[in-house]
């Protein structure tokens, strides 16, 4: 219940002659407390599939976006590769998910063994995530057939997904952990141009994976409803077709500053930490990123001799081979190396104080959650996009991995460390990530496209002749005008001696006739 406006008291002086009050002080009234609504309807449980590779990049957010769906009481299982439950599939579990492992003869990359070490070894992202793609394919679709889900949850690059469920009559969404820029630039035009410089850049198998996931861009972001997690604000205000949803990140929204973690031994380093009032540099290249020696040597030197940091790597175990010996002498080492880290807990320290960072999508989003100024180290894909996105927004400054020395790395954290308006930047985006709907908005997407279907929003791909029909527009009415800017000098040159002649003559001939 409301309760009325209370007025403060009249006096005479302020009664007009009607008897009615002009008194501005009429339009106060006491200010109305906060209220919360719980809003309650009844929707359809679903059964719900969500299907990823296994990669983190890609199964971190897809895992995300099932406990929000598991979270609503819906039935949800996780499919990808068997090897990655050793991760993921007591989380899902914990969460109210199920974890289907399939092609249990797949080897993850990282364990440096099989067709997919091999590929990512040979600079091959992209096959070998089609690689997995295929190995999956088979038993995702036994299972599909078997389970039969209201609906698909499909990453953007695991097509196996929506081939089995377009055989199957099920409705499928595209989960696009990545910038609405990235997903929206490619065009036949631009797939063609770029041809060429593929083939001399990647070997043929890279070359074929890269058409294979261009071309899938290209259709499912007019075909099919796609999941956006990204933000405007990060990414400049632009058109989006009706299809598209854009979400935000859909990692944690736990923006409250941190005590400690899950790791005890890393809060026992944390403590010795805080001990000396040191400033932490947390370090992070991702599952996939192979650091070369001269890159680890290059970031172990340059922190070192940076005065008032510590700093927290997350170091796969062979490369933590690449760091020098430790001197004995030594009663607290600055260093806290480790082949794995509890990132989401980390970086809500109030101590961490700038993040290293490949910038994947993902964890440019998570770095932007915890508020932290960025000093990128983009290797390949989409990384140089993100990292010159946080760049420009100021936010970010870049350290080219190719070359990188130690004074590169000293120089450059030295800098965002001490200048304010890097730290400003990463608290104003991540006021805008806020602003976004996340995991939740996945989420209620995915039950009202359950629901009521979503053939009026998507639309039919565009083809190299309707790219060309388009441009070609333009370019008829530019040809047109340039030769109408040639032809009318020529013709006035040839035209007005003619026209002078003739009205000499007319004249002429009218002066005569009057004589």
């Amino acid at each position: 219940m409301t309760e009325s406006p209370t007025a403060r008291p009249r006096t005479l002086s302020e009664e007009s002659q009607f008897g009615v009050s002009e008194s501005v002080d009429d339009l106060w009234v006491e200010p109305a407390k906060p209220r919360t609504l719980e809003i309650i309807k009844e929707i359809q449980q679903l059964k719900v599939m969500c299907i990823s590779t296994p990669e983190g990049g890609h199964l971190v957010p897809m895992v995300q976006v099932a406990i929000a769906l598991a979270e609503r009481q819906h039935e949800v299982q996780v499919v990808t590769c068997a090897w990655a439950g050793t991760k993921m599939a007591e989380r899902c579990r914990k969460s109210g998910c199920t974890f289907v492992g399939v092609a249990e003869h797949v080897q993850g990359a990282e364990t440096g063994q099989g067709r997919a070490a091999e590929l990512a070894k040979a600079g091959m992202p992209l096959a070998m995530f089609f690689h997995y793609n295929d190995e999956m394919k088979a038993e995702v679709r036994a299972h599909m057939e078997q389970w039969r889900p209201d609906i698909v949850v499909a990453d953007f690059i695991t097509p196996c997904a929506w081939d089995v469920a377009d055989e199957l009559n099920i409705r499928v969404v595209v989960n696009f952990p990545g910038p609405l820029d990235f997903l929206s630039k490619w065009s036949p035009l631009a797939q063609r141009k770029l041809r060429p410089v593929w083939k001399k850049k990647f070997p043929p198998t890279e070359v074929a994976a890269l058409e294979r996931i261009t071309t899938d861009m290209m259709t499912i972001r007019c075909t099919r409803p796609c999941l956006v997690h990204t933000f405007f604000g990060l990414e400049n205000p632009m058109p989006v077709m009706p299809n598209i949803i854009v979400t935000g990140s859909v990692a944690p929204r736990n923006c409250s500053e941190a005590g400690e973690t899950s790791m005890p031994l890393f809060n026992d380093w944390l403590e010795a930490v805080r001990a000396q009032g040191l400033q932490i540099v947390y370090v992070t290249m991702g599952s996939m990123q192979v650091l070369e020696e001269y890159q680890v040597e290059a970031f172990y030197n340059g922190l070192r001799e940076i005065p008032g940091i510590a700093v927290a790597w997350s170091l796969k175990e062979n490369q933590q081979a690449f760091l020098p010996e430790k001197s004995s002498s030594e009663k607290f080492d600055k260093f806290f190396v480790n082949k794995w880290m509890p990132q989401a807990e980390a970086l809500q320290l109030p101590e961490v104080c700038v993040v290293m960072t490949h910038c994947g999508w993902g964890g440019l989003n998570e770095t932007i959650c915890a508020g932290k100024p960025i000093v990128a180290t983009p290797f390949r894909a989409d990384q140089p996009v993100n990292a010159a996105v946080a760049r420009r927004q100021g936010m970010a400054e870049l350290i080219n991995m190719a070359s990188v020395t130690a004074a590169d790395v000293q120089k450059t954290v030295t800098k965002v460390v001490r200048d304010p308006s890097y730290k400003a930047a990463a608290k104003r985006m991540q006021d805008a990530l806020l602003k976004t709907g996340g995991a939740e908005l996945c989420a209620e997407s995915i039950e009202n496209w359950a629901r009521n279907g979503f053939d009026e929003v998507c639309s039919e791909p565009v083809t190299l002749e309707d790219e060309v029909r388009t441009l070609m527009g333009p370019a008829v009415h530019a040809a047109f005008g340039a030769a109408l800017m040639w032809l009318v000098p020529r013709v006035l040159q040839v035209a007005w001696p003619l026209g002078r002649n003739m009205c000499q003559s007319v004249v002429a001939r009218l002066l005569k006739l009057g004589a």
